[in-house]
């Protein structure tokens, strides 16, 4: 089955599974800017930058596309294709990662695992803020607070030692797919 990121809805595309329900992994849907926050192993911020998330599901597909919008102009964008199983297990592969989560009640609450791919590089990557790029797995906790704002930490972790952590905090801006323009960063979360 092939889906563009901009996904349209084709009925006999779906009529060969029943929908595959997730309330929490439906609760994160929509186009979300926040920024990202780096920690070092002990707490001190080394770096951060804006982003644009968005989220959709077509059926069972989960389409996404990730914007990181960085101080010195550069923007960096992930997108992916994935999937959502029968038993509510999101599966992502992105241009830099690849993950699975699973969301844990009614109320929005997400775990992810990631894994970074050999020669994926993504600027995204726990960032040193000293030119130094690491991390090859990370694990993640998205969590609603009310229904337009969320927070997300992500423990970062390099051949099974600690490298350090990311809090992000976002906003819903709209629940429709990519639809905020860039030029509204920055912003209050």
């Amino acid at each position: 089955r092939s889906h563009s990121l901009s996904a349209s809805r084709n009925t006999s595309l779906h009529d060969e599974e029943p929908y595959h329900q997730s309330p929490s992994l439906d609760a994160i849907l929509g186009c979300w800017i926040g920024e990202y926050r780096y920690y070092d192993t002990v707490g001190n911020l080394i770096n951060s930058h804006k982003s644009r998330i968005s989220q959709q599901r077509d059926h069972n597909t989960w389409i996404q596309r990730n914007e990181y919008i960085y101080d010195d102009g550069v923007n960096e964008v992930l997108e992916s294709v994935g999937n959502v199983d029968s038993d509510g297990v999101l599966s992502l592969d992105m241009t830099a990662m690849k993950g699975v989560g699973v969301g844990l009640d009614m109320h929005g609450i997400v775990l992810l695992s990631w894994t970074f791919k050999q020669g994926g590089f993504s600027r995204n990557q726990y960032h040193d803020g000293c030119g130094q790029y690491g991390g090859d797995s990370s694990s993640e906790m998205i969590t609603m607070i009310g229904a337009d704002k969320r927070m997300r930490s992500c423990h970062m972790t390099e051949k099974g030692k600690p490298v350090g952590f990311v809090q992000i905090l976002e906003s819903r801006k709209s629940s429709m797919f990519n639809s905020v323009p860039v030029n509204i960063l920055p912003m209050n979360i």
